[in-house]
């Protein structure tokens, strides 16, 4: 999907195109619906909307470009490109965001500074997702892009399902139907669940915060912790984390066959 895009200006329609062929694709990977959102699953898995990676790549060509070897044909051409007025090749520069953004002259720009402009580009755009509307679940991920540790550290895979879903809120689901707890009407939604489970007071966490499971999620260390009280609280808050979720499993998913887990099993793997 990337060939060519650093080199290409893309119309309106193109980038939908591109856009929609890479959600067909994390939809299929994820096993969700066709008008499933894929903000989060992009945020997960640290992958940017292919209008972020076709800025990117041609911000680096752009500067890769100002820096051949005097004897490559492209570079003796840049001249000629620069000076035939509005060109594909000034096109290209005067609309990408990240090499507008660099220190005159851009042609200068080193490898750091080039990564730092990505970087702040890249978080600059997470943000304006973030404040969108319909960006609940988006802004309960981690705030800097990276590679979410529910994806990569060590749990059985119905834990990390559990995980996985309920970052995509389909744990609950939200759809309005009755807690089967409480009775209450329309308590098959997150913020009831946390309140009717009293998950605050199992994870012993103040009740300002809103979503206490996101919360420590998005708190996970990605090393293993090197003082003694942090190792000594994610052995407490795991084991009563991955618990949690499976009794919101199970609560949502009364018809779905599901194994007995023993509570001294809860988030083993992680903790061995």
């Amino acid at each position: 999907m990337e060939y060519g895009l650093a080199i290409t200006n893309f119309h309106k329609r193109n980038r939908e195109l591109l856009e929609s062929a890479q959600s067909n694709c994390l939809r299929t990977i994820y096993g969700a619906k066709k008008t499933s959102s894929t903000a989060v699953m992009l945020h997960m898995a640290r992958l940017p909307p292919m209008a972020d990676r076709i800025a990117t790549l041609q911000a680096k060509f752009l500067v890769r470009a100002h820096n051949l070897l005097p004897d490559t044909l492209l570079h003796v051409m840049l001249p000629k490109l620069t000076r035939r007025g509005k060109h594909s090749w000034t096109t290209l520069k005067s609309s990408n965001r990240i090499w507008t953004t660099l220190a005159r002259p851009q042609a200068e720009t080193t490898d750091k500074e080039l990564k730092a402009a990505i970087r702040t580009y890249l978080q600059d755009q997470h943000e304006l997702r973030c404040s969108r509307r319909g960006s609940k679940l988006l802004n309960a991920c981690r705030k800097k892009p990276g590679i979410d540790p529910i994806l990569w550290l060590p749990m059985s895979p119905a834990e990390r399902m559990r995980y996985i879903r309920y970052r995509l809120g389909w744990l609950p689901s939200g759809k309005p139907a009755p807690c089967s707890r409480c009775h209450h009407p329309s308590g098959m939604n997150r913020r009831h669940l946390i309140a009717c489970f009293s998950i605050h007071s199992t994870l012993n966490l103040p009740h300002d915060i809103d979503d206490p499971i996101s919360y420590l999620l998005n708190r996970l260390p990605k090393k293993p912790p090197r003082s003694q009280a942090a190792r000594n609280y994610w052995k407490s808050k795991w084991p009563q984390l991955c618990a949690i979720l499976e009794t919101l499993n199970k609560h949502c998913n009364p018809d779905r066959r599901q194994g007995y887990v023993p509570p001294d099993q809860h988030g083993r793997d992680l903790l061995e």
